[in-house]
């Protein structure tokens, strides 16, 4: 049965995440309320320096859940997640892109942007070089020549991580 929480209560969750990750030299990213047909999940998506490992997520899960247990704030039966953010994860803040300088991302455009007279794109993918309040800049490979291409951020549909192949 789905079931809603409130503002209040899921803030609560959050700074318990918080401390509890604190504890264990790990970063809370999300902490979400969702309904996946047939269970209520509360989702905690945790990282740390190196990636989150799968020691490290149990450890959360297992801290999370212990302490969630004795604070009960949730009437109904649920699924607690904790979860990595994933290798392909968007960036949704300008923390995420500043953190992610020097990796490979994928980038979504609203406009087309041009890499030569004659080409224009409106994605592409190369390494995140700079960031500042206005613009950020992707190091692409196009056909061998390496193009330092500046993008506004509010030309940015989406940006995210990737994997190079």
């Amino acid at each position: 049965m789905k079931h809603e929480l409130s503002n209040d209560v899921l803030n609560d969750i959050k700074n318990l995440a918080i401390q509890k990750a604190n504890e264990l030299n790990l970063r809370i990213v999300s902490v979400e309320w969702v309904y996946e047909e047939p269970n209520n999940v509360l989702r905690i998506i945790a990282d740390e320096d190196q990636g989150l490992t799968i020691e490290s997520s149990s450890l959360l899960n297992e801290a999370l859940s212990d302490a969630l247990d004795e604070l009960d704030p949730i009437e109904d039966e649920y699924v607690l997640e904790v979860s990595s953010m994933g290798c392909e994860r968007e960036l949704k803040t300008n923390e995420d892109i500043i953190s992610s300088i020097n990796e490979y991302v994928h980038v979504d455009l609203n406009n087309y942007v041009s890499i030569n007279q004659k080409q224009k794109f409106k994605s592409l993918e190369g390494y995140l070089e700079e960031v500042n309040d206005n613009n950020i800049v992707v190091l692409v490979n196009y056909r061998g020549q390496k193009k330092h291409i500046p993008i506004q951020k509010d030309n940015i549909q989406l940006i995210r991580l990737a994997i190079k192949f």
